[in-house]
């Protein structure tokens, strides 16, 4: 079973959130999909740290099951 991560940028300022967003890449734990998560927040944070500060960013993220390859019932 192979994992998906999925991320969503969210402003607390405004209470908007973007659509949910995935780099498809796929991770071969659920604990690897996590850390992963916990990845991009470091790496979206220091992307545009003053963008992130003012507008108070927040990155929700989640790993879904990635079902691409198992045989439809």
């Amino acid at each position: 079973m192979k994992f998906v991560l999925v991320w969503q940028l969210c402003s607390l300022l405004s209470n908007t959130c973007i659509p949910p967003y995935t780099d498809r890449i796929e991770y071969e734990t659920y604990v690897d999909c996590a850390i992963g998560g916990a990845e991009k927040v470091i790496e979206v944070a220091e992307k545009d740290k003053k963008t992130f500060d003012v507008q108070r960013l927040m990155v929700r993220y989640w790993c879904n099951e990635d079902n691409a390859d198992k045989p439809s019932t």
